[in-house]
């Protein structure tokens, strides 16, 4: 029932964004892409079928291209999209880039640097710094920062040694790996406050990624840039509708309705 609620108000939302002006532009965040029952994963066939759909109906772009984009400092096509992918599963390396080579385009993976698998996410297979040093060589997939162990980082903020670690470290060994220094991050669970963004500036990263979904616009907050998740739960007409402005009337309207129910446990 709560599948069917979801999709009738996205497509109001999308028969409304219909009549309003707005640029496309934005960042999809996917995890696994493999066949698994993970809620985060999308399956190879969906997978597949996404990204033909993004090849012919928008122009895929890499991440330096939004942060320039935000910044006021490049034009991107009203329909442009950038793709990352969280943690850095084996499955990129088999399901994806066979893909990105074969249609020359760009992706983001948000590595953790720890490569053992976890029971959170069903214990799927992580990269190997082979597979990671291979795909980064391309020059199509960029690695970037995700923490070395996904720890909540508003949970380690007064510790500066365990901090040190989750960030600084993974950095270091993507950049002792590849030779290449990660300049943007990805909190892990999308989890952050006022210390947190303050430590990732102070440590010189030029950008940061969130996981609250909505379109990409000149002048956002570069530390809180939004991206849109992309999971087995959606389907392909759902994934269409979730490209365009409907994400942002869809969040604007999750986001009153939980103020409202909020405001009524208060009182």
């Amino acid at each position: 029932m709560n599948k069917i609620i979801k999709k009738i108000i996205y497509k109001f939302f999308f028969i409304i964004s219909k009549f309003i002006k707005s640029n496309d532009i934005g960042v999809l965040m996917y995890h696994s892409i493999d066949d698994s029952d993970w809620k985060l994963n999308v399956n190879i066939k969906d997978f597949n079928k996404q990204i033909g759909y993004l090849i012919r109906n928008y122009k895929i772009v890499k991440l330096d291209d939004v942060v320039k984009y935000v910044k006021g400092e490049t034009i991107l096509d009203k329909k442009s999209i950038a793709l990352t992918f969280d943690d850095g599963f084996e499955s990129m390396y088999y399901n994806v880039f066979p893909l990105v080579k074969k249609f020359n385009f760009p992706i983001t993976i948000f590595l953790t640097t720890n490569l053992e698998s976890t029971a959170k996410s069903k214990n799927l297979p992580r990269l190997n710094w082979e597979q990671i040093k291979e795909m980064s060589d391309s020059g199509l997939v960029s690695f970037q920062v995700h923490g070395h162990n996904h720890l909540n980082l508003k949970n380690i903020i007064d510790n500066q040694d365990k901090l040190a670690e989750e960030v600084l470290y993974c950095r270091n060994i993507i950049a002792e790996k590849l030779s290449i220094t990660p300049k943007y991050m990805a909190y892990a669970f999308g989890h952050k406050n006022d210390k947190v963004v303050e430590f990732i500036k102070k440590s010189d990263f030029k950008a940061a990624f969130t996981i609250n979904e909505g379109l990409i616009n000149k002048g956002d907050d570069l530390f809180n840039i939004k991206r849109t998740q992309i999971d087995r739960t959606m389907n392909f007409c759902l994934f269409k509708m979730r490209l365009t402005k409907a994400v942002d009337l869809n969040r604007k309207f999750i986001d009153f309705i939980r103020k409202k129910i909020w405001k009524k446990i208060s009182v």
